[in-house]
């Protein structure tokens, strides 16, 4: 193999990665779409946006690449700075070559040195990314809603579909915020992200009104509820449309984070349990993000220190909660799965008596919106 470079792309790459990115992806998925045209919020043409995708260069060209995407979240009363990592690509002549590896593994220390954020996200296949730190973790809930579920269709609304304009962003930014669980982006950045290939963006108004009392933003060719907030009845009004255009509605909520659970689990006709791929990146940094509803489960007088272990790039790390000489080491794989479930610690841990109190601390409840995946 030739010398090869570590880097983060540029603005003058942007070409070049598109290209190679595109070539990657096709080799496998013949009719995979343009990136830009897939994410253009991910792929702006500044440095900040390119810079998010760590590549390596042989001979001054893009062999391989891996994307690490900083997304601020507001989960409940937590917000928290997380990683997404996608757009994992080799060049076919290279693959099995270790360019991938070098990449992910360097990837944990970059998301938690120079992004400084504790927790990565990505899809994919687990039995690729687990060795390199990435585990099936997680208890949000998915929802499926059709018309054998869905309630009558309310009176008394107007359902609109909306264009994706500065104009729309101004009319629905205000209910946009009020999402308990969201991305935090300025508008002009969430009118990129409403961009999206497939995007259609529904709002709904109640009759005499003018401004919307309702809002989603719908992934048609996943049928994805990707973003949703605003009255019930609103919308209710909103699902009607969707399950009359595309027979069916898919979403995501967390129970405690998202108030609207209730109402899209009435109106389900089925649900389930649902995992990502999760890495610990800096154990201290998380649990401080979490510690608003943190200090609210900790019984009074327990305590345990909660130790990462070291592996790879990534240092060993302990966080005393509460008061009390218990400890507890884990792996960086058991701890996605301790922090973040779907099992409560005693039934992942086999946990002694004295220390299943740890059930009525964690899981912790994780929600990626659906808009934000990568």
């Amino acid at each position: 193999m030739n010398k090869f470079t570590i880097d983060t792309a540029r603005t003058s790459d942007r070409a070049e990665l598109l290209d190679f990115l595109l070539q990657a992806f096709k080799t496998d998925s013949p009719d995979h779409l343009p990136f830009e045209t897939l994410y253009p919020d991910l792929f702006l043409p500044t440095d900040e946006a390119m810079g998010c995708h760590l590549v390596i260069r042989e001979d001054s060209r893009i062999t391989a690449c891996v994307g690490t995407y900083p997304l601020d979240l507001q989960l409940g009363p937590v917000r928290l700075r997380v990683a997404g990592v996608g757009q994992v690509a080799c060049s076919p002549s290279l693959r099995r070559g270790g360019l991938v590896s070098t990449l992910l593994n360097h990837a944990a220390r970059h998301m938690a040195d120079n992004l400084k954020c504790p927790l990565s996200w990505l899809g994919g296949r687990r039995e690729f990314y687990a060795k390199f730190g990435w585990e099936r973790a997680g208890s949000i809930m998915v929802i499926n809603i059709d018309s054998r579920s869905l309630a009558a269709e309310p009176t008394g609304w107007a359902v609109r579909q909306a264009e994706p304009t500065e104009e729309t962003v101004d009319l629905l930014w205000d209910l946009r915020e009020r999402q308990p669980v969201r991305q935090i982006l300025s508008r002009q950045e969430w009118l990129a992200k409403l961009q999206r290939h497939g995007t259609e963006i529904w709002y709904a108004t109640p009759d005499g009104a003018v401004q919307p009392s309702a809002f989603a933003v719908f992934k048609v060719p996943s049928r994805q509820l990707c973003e949703y907030t605003g009255i019930d009845t609103g919308i209710q009004s909103i699902l009607a449309t969707l399950v009359k255009l595309h027979k069916g509605v898919n979403l995501e909520a967390a129970p405690e984070i998202d108030t609207s659970t209730g109402f899209f689990w009435s109106q389900s006709v089925w649900s389930s349990a649902a995992m990502s791929n999760l890495m610990v990146t800096d154990l201290p940094a998380l649990l401080s993000a979490y510690a608003p509803l943190m200090e609210k489960r900790l019984p009074p007088g327990k305590g345990i220190a909660l130790t990462i272990t070291a592996w790879q790039s990534r240092d060993s790390a302990t966080v005393r909660l509460g008061t009390g000489g218990e400890e507890l080491a884990l792996d960086p794989l058991n701890m996605s799965r301790l922090l973040f479930g779907p099992f409560a610690p005693s039934a992942l841990l086999q946990l002694p008596t004295h220390l299943r109190w740890l059930d009525q601390l964690f899981p912790l409840p994780f929600r990626l919106p659906l808009n934000s995946h990568l």
